[in-house]
């Protein structure tokens, strides 16, 4: 908005069936969501990779596998706080499960919540682990509320995109910059 004083904005939260809903009815013009979408009716641009991590509550036991070096997938076995499937940091989490041959239902999902700080509380509170987005997190980490382990060493990531109808007359660059400044302001990189 330094840049551009005279844009407005209003931001709406939700995951990505209700981001790609709000396009899909004109009440959003542009929507940053962690799917894509259909291709023959929206534009979807990767403007950004999202890391994914399993958090546990910050106990003497999940301490101890952290300095042990357990990765994530080796607490998949935990009793599991899942996002609503519409999410999609949940279809992100299914898609990784598929390409280790681990059948999502093989998880021991003890509840299904729809927003990321509903379940930061329920993994504090021992109710169960979680994957969630990094980006989540970074507070909770930092203030040692929680304990993060990557699912992998080389990391499990998803693309964050900008979208918007392909029939909605949005130029590429005005979209794009608007990706660059979110993106610049969740993950501090400006290219």
């Amino acid at each position: 908005l330094k840049q551009h004083p005279g844009a407005r904005y209003v931001l709406r939260r939700g995951d990505s069936e209700e981001v790609r809903a709000l396009l899909e009815q004109g009440e959003a013009r542009i929507g940053l969501l962690g799917a894509t979408l259909d291709a023959r009716r929206f534009v979807c641009h990767a403007v950004a990779q999202d890391r994914l991590v399993l958090i546990t509550e910050n106990s003497a036991r999940f301490q101890k596998l952290q300095r042990e070096g357990a990765a994530g997938c080796d607490l998949l076995g935990e009793p599991m706080i899942a996002r609503e499937e519409s999410s999609g940091t949940q279809r992100a989490v299914e898609e990784y499960l598929r390409r280790r041959n681990i059948a999502p239902e093989a998880l021991r999902i003890v509840a299904r919540m729809d927003n990321p700080e509903s379940i930061k509380a329920g993994v504090s509170q021992g109710m169960g682990v979680s994957v969630i987005s990094s980006l989540a997190i970074r507070e909770e980490i930092a203030a040692g509320r929680l304990l993060s382990f990557d699912l992998t060493p080389d990391g499990a990531y998803r693309d964050i995109c900008i979208a918007w109808r392909r029939d909605t007359a949005l130029f590429l660059e005005t979209a794009l910059d608007a990706g660059r400044i979110i993106k610049s302001e969740l993950w501090g990189e400006t290219k």
